[in-house]
């Protein structure tokens, strides 16, 4: 199936299934709608595994850009159909864990590193990077609570 195919029977099957708000799409009705086929070999696996990841993110995409619907995924279960009334702490929740994420690698970069090969300034640059990649956390850590405070029962 071409990308236009797969992706129009995925949003066809979409539209017809009578799904709603808080409904979870099973990892099985995503590989029957997006239309994954079963490995037949070992060296198939790898292939149709990025095939399933790539048609995903196009699926996810179309119906948040299409039908300004969001999904987020549930280990071992599927995809939860997020209530419009819970885009915005799901978004909130998926930002703060990819910041988190990226801070924690560069605080690992920066300091696995071998100083004793850096000249004075490269020194003096590297200790200012860690300096304000530090400033960034605290900073985000704040505005993490800020942001959350608006999610908390009046």
């Amino acid at each position: 199936m071409t990308h236009t195919s797969w992706l129009d029977r995925a949003a066809r099957l979409y539209d017809e299934g009578g799904h709603k708000d808080g409904d979870i799409l099973s990892h099985e009705w995503i590989k029957y709608a997006i239309d994954i086929p079963e490995p037949k070999s070992l060296q198939d696996v790898d292939r149709i595994q990025w095939v399933m990841l790539t048609r995903m993110d196009a699926f996810r995409d179309w119906l948040l850009t299409e039908r300004k619907t969001a999904l987020q995924s549930v280990r071992g279960e599927g995809y939860w159909i997020v209530p419009p009334s819970e885009q915005a702490r799901v978004a909130a929740v998926d930002c703060m864990k990819q910041v988190k994420r990226g801070l924690r690698n560069a605080d690992k970069v920066l300091t696995h590193v071998r100083l004793a090969e850096m000249d004075d300034d490269a020194r003096r640059r590297h200790t200012d990077t860690q300096i304000r990649i530090s400033g960034i956390g605290q900073m985000m850590k704040r505005q993490r609570r800020d942001v959350f405070s608006l999610f908390k029962p009046e």
